[in-house]
């Protein structure tokens, strides 16, 4: 999980059932820092958990996509081992390997999303 500043032009943060299920699960460092944004840039649902200092970071912990009802069961078990999972090098690694390829799937979709209004429009 990588630290980024908050905007509030960006992160739009909102109360959900996804945060509240997580802060019931979480462990107990973790329980009142939880919460769900919306980043408005890309359009993804993101369950993040603010850092101990200083307060205006943020990490992500999980993408839940363009839509709220992804937070699935392989979604769920997903948040769990993250909240969970030890701070040593290897697990970092795997995260930040995730996180690339969150954030590389969100550009495919991107892209999808683009060639589908380009198809529209042509026709």
């Amino acid at each position: 999980m990588f630290p980024c500043m908050y905007d509030e032009k960006q992160h739009y943060i909102f109360d959900s059932e996804v945060a509240r299920w997580a802060c019931r699960n979480a462990p107990a460092g973790w329980k009142d820092r939880l919460f769900t944004y919306h980043h408005e840039d890309t359009g993804n649902f993101v369950v993040a958990v603010w850092a101990k200092e200083p307060f205006w970071l943020l990490s992500d912990i999980i993408n839940l996509g363009k839509n709220m009802s992804n937070f699935n069961q392989v979604k769920r078990d997903e948040l769990m081992r993250r909240m969970w999972a030890p701070d040593d090098p290897i697990e970092m690694a795997k995260q930040i390997n995730q996180q690339e390829r969150d954030f590389n799937s969100q550009r495919m979709d991107k892209q999808e999303e683009l060639k589908g209004c380009m198809a529209r429009r042509k026709e």
